[in-house]
């Protein structure tokens, strides 16, 4: 329980201080419900970076002995350098406790997560991507990120901040066509089509059969005639 204090004071200082000193490059804080687990954004990348334009969501989980143990971070975001929902095996992660410093802070990590991305150093958790797909992954970051309901509530008080407008959050939504709504009403109306075209076939049918009728009456009023007027 005295772990689990410390913990929580350390990172409501840690947050308190972000606040104060927000970072051009990357968001965090934690959810409303559970101050042990934070989420990250990391965007504004220079403009010579694989990662221009390109917002990546991720999670820290935190221990609660925290700051004497490390975290476990993982990726939410598709980015070309690490896998998405694996665990990362870096120096401030809970792979390396050998090589834990209780100075790391969530600030720090984050920024050295930034600059691994910039590397091609093997790890766990790490892929092996080219420029050209991280740049793809990049552009369609933000519209990832923005399907996951998570991010939005989280970050969408941030949304000024990281520069993403009211048309992309719209688009982003599923959209249903419209012809859906004029197809719909339609399909009970089939039988009744189906029995006005039965309707007028029996109808046809009756006329061609009165039709018959009166010319074959015709013909043989004709045969009486003949044969009576025939006889005289």
């Amino acid at each position: 329980m005295a772990n689990n204090q410390i913990a929580t004071q350390r990172l409501m200082r840690e947050k308190q201080k972000m606040e104060q000193n927000p970072s051009d490059t990357f968001l965090a804080l934690p959810t409303r419900s559970n101050i042990f687990e934070w989420h990250f954004v990391l965007f504004n990348f220079a403009s010579d970076s694989p990662y221009k334009g390109g917002q990546y969501h991720g999670i820290i989980h935190i221990p609660t002995d925290y700051p004497l143990k490390p975290p476990a971070i993982k990726f939410v975001t598709p980015n070309g350098r690490f896998a998405v929902g694996e665990k990362i095996c870096l120096s401030f992660t809970n792979y390396h406790p050998e090589t834990w410093s209780s100075s790391w802070t969530i600030s720090s990590m984050l920024i050295g997560l930034i600059s691994f991305m910039h590397t091609n150093e093997k790890t766990v958790g790490g892929v092996d991507c080219n420029n050209y797909q991280k740049q793809i992954y990049a552009k369609q970051s933000i519209k990832h990120n923005l399907l996951n309901p998570q991010f939005t509530e989280l970050f969408s008080p941030h949304f000024d901040k990281l520069a993403i407008s009211l048309n992309e959050q719209q688009e982003s939504q599923p959209q249903q066509p419209d012809f859906q709504v004029t197809l719909l009403p339609q399909r009970p109306e089939a039988p009744d089509r189906l029995n006005v075209n039965n309707n007028n076939i029996n109808n046809n049918n009756a006329v061609r059969k009165l039709v018959v009728f009166i010319v074959l009456l015709l013909a043989f009023l004709l045969l009486i005639f003949y044969v009576i007027f025939g006889l005289i």
